[in-house]
């Protein structure tokens, strides 16, 4: 498990998640819904919900979720050994949302659930923080590198043969989607208005393409 330095975990957190996994079948990842807490003054800002993954989800329908929800704190979770140390996350070198990356990976390797229990407790301060990037080589100007993230995401889904031919042009119009609200979220200040609705607008007509696509490819084999 990991945590950061200014985190809490509840004193019963470990072995409730430990309980969960031993009670599943079939379990690679327990979580838990966190609050996040302001140690300056004292007060929960928030009450942060997860995504609905439980153990009944299908592995496509956990993967979508965390395309559609994307949470770094779930990193913050109980992770099964041997399929975490298979991970490429583990194996390589940091990079920008390689949290959400690990979580991709996690949810290809079997089933996942999160308790609706508050357990964990992301803290501030009233410093803020400077955004830190971890990729070394990103567009000038920008305070994230998305490459790594997308295009290691991109191979995970459409080399997995968990997926069917649809499934898989749902799980990249999801992750089109995911890196749209990344860019735009993260980086409106230098790309402006005019920017932002570019790059909106051409990963809408990609995806509205990559729809076609599978309403052709139904049609074909239906």
């Amino acid at each position: 498990m990991w945590a950061a330095h200014d985190d809490l975990r509840e004193p019963d957190s470990i072995s409730d998640l430990l309980a969960i996994f031993i009670e599943g079948d079939g379990l690679v990842y327990v979580g838990s819904w966190y609050d996040i807490r302001n140690y300056t003054t004292g007060k929960v800002v928030n009450i942060a919900t997860q995504p609905e993954i439980t153990e009944a989800n299908t592995i496509y329908q956990n993967s979508c979720l965390l395309l559609d929800r994307p949470t770094t704190t779930l990193i913050y979770g109980l992770f099964l050994t041997i399929p975490l140390k298979a991970t490429r996350f583990v194996k390589s070198l940091g990079f920008d949302y390689s949290d959400l990356f690990l979580m991709n990976e996690i949810a290809l390797m079997g089933k996942m659930h999160i308790t609706p229990k508050v357990k964990f407790h992301s803290g501030i301060t009233a410093i803020v923080r400077p955004n830190k990037s971890f990729t070394r080589f990103k567009i000038p100007g920008f305070k994230f590198g998305y490459g790594k993230y997308y295009f290691e995401s991109l191979k995970l889904f459409l080399r997995s043969r968990i997926f069917d031919f649809h499934e898989k042009l749902h799980l990249v119009r999801l992750l089109n989607s995911q890196l749209v609200r990344f860019i735009i979220g993260n980086e409106r200040k230098i790309l402006n208005r005019c920017g932002c609705y570019l790059i909106h607008r051409i990963v809408t007509t990609i995806n509205k393409t990559l729809l076609f696509v599978d309403w052709i490819a139904h049609r074909l084999t239906s």
